[in-house]
């Protein structure tokens, strides 16, 4: 899937995400690598903005249909929204896009999980007569057969059944350096291929980690493994470039990079976070809140991406871990005190995303990025109001703009205007209209707030003035305001709330599960 991904998505902003005047050859090669990087790290959403933002900047149908595939994959495989999914897919067959053999596939299975059952056998009809080679490669006909017979189960991938089959460690991606990695033991290490544990090569105290492409060399000796596991010894916990982690890293070389990806109990894992994304002396049910909330988006994304080389990062694109040396016991007290809780929309895993602070209107996930999901919703969050971030303001110079939406391939030589184009019904910022020197792009609110500094730029709730060579942003709120508002769920702690209570105000209708039991 990624692959595919990357691919439309690079098609898409080479060709789309320009003005007019401008052309592809001016396409900085760092929004490659970026873009890269949001699918390499599972940051689907910003994705998903800047695909719906090259469809409607494009007047190509080859680009509109690679950023249809994009949104069908997304809505189909991450949002779980099959009829959004299902209406992309038919866009981009419709428009002949070079994935239209993939579009009718993965079509024909939504209408075999649906039981439509004419509809997947028209589908897959279709595929084995247009696309024989693709039919073969990708077994349809057994496909076609099973599902004909019933063997298609209507099941999500965030379903009960496959939670229950899920490992209990989380694969955080905690470096990804073009330099050296230092790695000490606690007092030594242990060190084996990737893949044979057992095999134990070598044993120090210090390892130094570089890449040469996709060979790995450990203290200076190159190697004939390109993956390698690193245990810490006697007490499980080792050094990365000076910080502590717990249980075991598997690093390996990739294009010139050394990535380091901690293998780690989820509960551990969750020592690490909440310490990185509440402050320790929050009262205990806003820690708890956030626990359950963390815990949930981790699983979440361990389903959504466990065919991949890890399942989140350790920064702000995932969830900030610190790892061993930034636990406390305030927030471990707090992982404890829920253990194994998630949350689950109806019989399937809730997608938990949350913030820094709502400005006081929490915001439906459709009106930001489109999926129908019922606990992402409007709701009225005052609470917020007395938190921190609740009203920020940025100025901005012209010049400054400029420079940094070059940096995503954008090129204006002036900028005359920013215009908000159209609000969501909270007042957040859905669509807004850059211009200058006959040069004129439309951009979702979250693109442009992901191109000016989202911590600059603080929410999509603002207004925009202009002010004699400079625009003036002032705003409520920080962060994307879908889902718990950190500084809300704060304040109604502070008032008595339990977490349960704060749960339930930001992620209605959803139910407290016990994931699994311990000992488990």
């Amino acid at each position: 899937m990624m692959n595919v991904i990357k691919h439309a998505v690079w098609v898409c902003l080479l060709l789309c995400l320009l003005p007019q005047s401008s052309t592809a050859d001016s396409f900085s090669t760092s929004l490659i690598q970026r873009v890269d990087s949001y699918y390499g790290a599972g940051r689907y959403l910003e994705a998903l903005s800047l695909y719906r933002d090259c469809a409607i900047n494009t007047n190509s149908d080859e680009v509109k249909a690679a950023a249809f595939f994009g949104l069908a994959l997304l809505y189909d495989q991450y949002l779980d929204d099959r009829g959004k999914a299902l209406d992309y897919y038919s866009r981009h067959i419709q428009l002949r896009g070079m994935d239209s053999a993939r579009a009718l596939h993965y079509s024909a299975r939504i209408f075999a999980r649906q039981l439509k059952m004419d509809k997947a056998r028209g589908n897959y009809q279709e595929l084995l007569t247009r696309y024989p080679e693709y039919a073969a490669e990708e077994s349809v006909q057994t496909e076609r057969e099973g599902s004909v017979n019933g063997d298609v189960a209507n099941v999500s991938r965030y379903d009960r059944d496959r939670l229950n089959t899920m490992p209990i460690m989380v694969r955080v991606l905690i470096e990804n350096a073009s330099g050296k990695v230092v790695v000490q033991g606690s007092p030594d290490l242990s060190v084996a291929p990737y893949g044979n544990p057992g095999a134990l090569t070598r044993s120090d105290s210090m390892l130094v980690l570089q890449a040469d492409d996709d060979s790995l060399l450990v203290n200076n000796e190159r190697l004939d493994h390109s993956s390698l596991i690193v245990r810490g010894g006697k007490k499980d916990r080792l050094q990365v470039n000076g910080r502590w982690y717990r249980s075991w890293m598997r690093v390996s070389a990739d294009k010139g990079h050394v990535q380091v990806i901690n293998y780690v109990s989820l509960e551990h894992y969750l020592y690490g976070v909440l310490p990185r994304e509440v402050y320790v002396s929050w009262p205990a049910a806003a820690l708890q809140a956030q626990a359950v909330a963390a815990r949930t988006y981790a699983l979440y994304h361990m389903l959504m991406r466990s065919n991949q080389d890890f399942d989140v990062l350790s920064t702000t694109s995932s969830q900030v871990y610190g790892g061993l040396g930034r636990e406390h016991p305030a927030t471990n007290k707090a992982v404890d005190a829920t253990f194994s809780q998630v949350l689950f929309n109806g019989s399937q895993l809730a997608l938990t995303l949350y913030h820094a602070n709502s400005g006081g209107v929490v915001e439906s996930v459709e009106d930001v990025w489109g999926p129908r999901l019922p606990h992402l919703l409007r709701v009225i969050d005052t609470p917020s109001l007395k938190g921190r971030h609740a009203r920020w303001a940025c100025t901005l110079g012209i010049s400054e703009i400029i420079d940094l939406l070059e940096d995503y391939g954008v090129q204006f030589s002036d900028l005359e205007k920013i215009e908000v184009v159209k609000r969501s019904p909270s007042g957040r910022v859905q669509q807004i209209a850059l211009k200058g020197q006959g040069s004129s792009l439309l951009l979702s609110g979250n693109s442009l707030r992901l191109m000016l500094g989202p911590s600059v730029v603080k929410s999509t709730r603002f207004i925009v003035e202009n002010l004699e060579g400079v625009f003036r942003f002032t705003g409520t709120g920080y962060g994307h305001g879908v889902g718990m508002s950190q500084w809300g769920a704060y304040a109604l702690a502070n008032v008595g709330a339990g977490y349960k209570d704060i749960l339930a105000h930001y992620y209605p209708g959803t139910k407290l599960i016990v994931w699994k039991t311990r000992g488990h």
